[in-house]
């Protein structure tokens, strides 16, 4: 709830509040703070199954976040877009990846439920 709150606001209110690693620096903090959380995945993930769809929505932060500061796609994946696309994205997008990712927890834990 936190992360979907954070990505909302982030598209709806302007803060001064910014944080910026151009480059090679961005890069290689981004794939730093990725190996964290996948050695946390990847220990906790027996424990708490619902990470699953806390991790891939890192792993597609990751790629978004690399793919940003490559020459060739920071344009394509830079370019302002209108509040009622974005909003749109989410209202159409948020409930289609909420139910298959929840969907998919749910079966992980049936399916392990019974071992």
């Amino acid at each position: 709830m936190i992360f979907v709150s954070l990505i909302i606001g982030s598209v709806f209110l302007k803060t001064r509040l910014s944080f910026s690693l151009p480059g090679w620096w961005g890069i290689g903090t981004i794939l730093i703070l990725f190996f964290i959380t996948t050695t946390i995945f990847i220990v906790e993930r027996k424990r708490m199954p619902f990470l699953i769809t806390i991790y891939v929505l890192i792993v597609l932060d990751t790629l978004l976040g690399i793919g940003s500061r490559i020459p060739g796609l920071a344009e394509l994946l830079t370019q302002p877009i209108s509040k009622s696309t974005a909003l749109w994205v989410i209202l159409i997008m948020g409930p289609i990846v909420a139910l298959v990712c929840g969907f998919g927890t749910y079966r992980y834990i049936m399916r392990n439920e019974s071992n």
